[in-house]
Parts: structure tokens; C-alpha cells; sequence
């Protein structure tokens, strides 16, 4: 169901896997009232480039950087 003007909507993420230079994230968009969910993406990967656009390591060696 489409999101009116008005509603308020929640945004949830969760950590699908991550590599040396990117993090794969999956993201659901809901109706907080309802929990009828509006969208979802299966699928956001994020790559740290350095200045020159390049790949580059991000530092996160373990998922519990993201339970916290």
C-alpha cells in the first residue's frame, strides 16, 4: 500500500554480508500505524572509493560492529 501524506513510516535495515571494501544491506519501508510494508529493497551494496574512485578497505573486520 502506498504511503499517504500524513502517515508516519519506519525505515529497517539489516546487514546482508560485508567484504573488505563494501557493505550489503537489505532495507524495508513500513506504515509504523499498519506494518503494512510500502517497499523493499533486497539489495543496497555501499563500496568505499578513495579520492580517486577506487575500491578502498573499509576496516570492519567483523558483524559485531553492527550489533552495537
Amino acid at each position: 500500500a502506498p504511503a499517504k501524506r500524513g502517515d508516519i513510516v519506519e525505515i529497517g535495515c539489516k546487514l546482508v554480508e560485508f567484504g573488505r571494501t563494501s557493505i550489503t544491506v537489505s532495507c524495508a519501508i513500513r506504515n509504523k500505524t499498519t506494518r503494512a510494508e510500502i517497499v523493499s529493497v533486497d539489495k543496497i551494496v555501499m563500496v568505499l572509493l578513495d579520492d580517486n574512485g577506487v575500491p578502498k578497505a573499509h576496516g570492519i573486520t567483523t558483524q559485531t560492529a553492527f550489533e552495537e
